[in-house]
């Protein structure tokens, strides 16, 4: 009985020893999920408000503030990500997306993608990169909008901040239809009704 016991013993220990170690390896997500997380949240408007932006910062190693004087890319609900390609602590990770077309800020005036050469098929599906790194260094965002260093677990994140924005079909309708609210300008307004029409007709 004492013999059967003491090698219980012994086997809970070892599993307590063991388990810390696990429990680390169980939480660090794979590069190809926090590259999935990121795309849900930046396609459903994210970056779009303050908000929103602080929540999507803590993807990367050194966020930027994103500009809205860039074009915003409206993309198809459909799309894929590729395994992660794994160099030690860096990792590659191709999405998989289909643009329906762009929407120039603030303008609100909406551009179709330029037509393919001669014998490419009429959709073409773009493949984006995204560069992680696994660290435990980062730059986080603070309540004044300034950056800090600070240290924290390991965990993989993306080195750079993609300067577009990219929306989905709902979101982009969602964000037009807000700002053609919220503006004086009767050529922005009648910018956004057009725009408006052209994204409905999409769906």
């Amino acid at each position: 009985m004492k013999a059967i016991l003491a090698l219980f013993l012994t086997i809970m220990m070892m599993f307590i020893m063991i388990a810390p170690g696990q429990s680390a390896r169980a939480q660090l997500k794979p590069p190809k999920e926090i590259v999935e997380e990121f795309w849900k949240l930046e396609v459903e408007g994210s970056r779009l408000t303050p908000q929103g932006w602080l929540t999507t910062a803590g993807f990367f190693v050194h966020p930027i503030p994103p500009s809205l004087q860039e074009p915003l890319v409206v993309v198809a609900k459909d799309f894929g990500v590729s395994q992660a390609k794994l160099d030690g602590k860096h990792a590659d990770v191709l999405v998989f997306d289909r643009e329906l077309g762009s929407i120039v800020v603030p303008r609100l005036q909406f551009k179709r993608p330029a037509a393919p050469p001669a014998g490419l098929p009429r959709v073409i599906k773009t493949a984006r990169q995204y560069h992680l790194v696994l660290t435990n260094r980062y730059s986080q965002v603070q309540s004044d909008g300034k950056t800090k260093e600070v240290e924290g677990p390991l965990e993989w994140r993306l080195e750079e901040c993609p300067v577009e924005i990219l929306v989905s079909l709902d979101t982009a309708i969602r964000y037009v239809t807000e700002m053609r609210d919220k503006t004086t300008d009767p050529m922005i307004k009648k910018n956004a009704d057009e725009t408006l029409m052209k994204l409905k007709k999409l769906h």
